[in-house]
């Protein structure tokens, strides 16, 4: 039988739909001053979805990585779309 995981490890937006929630109630719940906090929790919803589909479509269970698999994902990706160095002689 498998031991249920925490939502931390459940949910890969965890810490960032905290710092939001975290924000919001400092703020009395004004969306406008923590916009930051909502996009980058969108931002990562939408990251972990496409992963969550890509993974779907090639049979890869679970949907969403847990653990060490999921912070592979996230530094390979991460990778994949920093822009490149562009060095200039003198």
């Amino acid at each position: 039988m498998r031991t249920p995981l925490a939502a931390s490890e459940q949910d890969p937006c965890w810490k960032e739909r905290q710092q939001m929630l975290k924000c919001l109630d400092a703020n009395n719940y004004d969306k406008d001053k923590c916009e930051a906090f909502i996009q980058n929790g969108k931002k990562c919803k939408e990251f972990w979805l496409n992963i969550a589909i890509e993974r779907r479509s090639n049979r890869t269970f679970p949907e969403y990585p847990v653990g060490e698999e999921r912070e592979k994902i996230k530094a390979e990706r991460m990778k994949m779309y920093q822009k490149p160095t562009i060095h200039i002689k003198k």
